[in-house]
């Protein structure tokens, strides 16, 4: 067996890579598989997804500058803390459209705004997010 990263010679009952350290994926890519990586990564013990999240708002140079200064298992990579922080994101404002967009008031009170004008703006902005 071979290594797909470094492509070093690999025993087929090891789990990880000697030489590079990468883990041995031996089963085909699914939607299941993912879905466990996924929860793996936001529910597992060591989670790292919520020490990110905490560490960015409480003391977000200490995550930068670890992170530049070579400190990676500490924290989540930022592309994948940016891919859940959009998919969360855009299912907030997906929830908010489908089902609350009513308590919504686009026309900030104002008696002289059009209430259609108000719905169309309101259009636009849910559809930016």
């Amino acid at each position: 067996m071979i290594c797909k990263n470094c492509e070093g010679s690999l025993r087929t009952d090891f789990g990880y890579c000697p030489q590079c350290g990468a883990k041995i994926v031996g089963k085909r890519l699914t939607f299941r598989g993912i879905l466990s990586d996924f929860v793996i990564i936001v529910f597992d013990i060591d989670n790292s997804f919520i020490r990110t999240f905490t560490h960015l708002f409480s003391k977000p140079e200490a995550v930068i500058n670890g992170y530049i200064s070579g400190v990676r298992k500490k924290h989540l990579n930022p592309i994948s803390y940016m891919g859940i922080a959009l998919t969360l994101s855009g299912l907030i404002v997906f929830l908010i459209q489908k089902y609350y967009r009513s308590l919504f008031d686009f026309t900030g009170g104002n008696t002289n705004v059009n209430p259609v004008f108000s719905e169309k703006w309101s259009d636009i902005v849910f559809d930016f997010n």
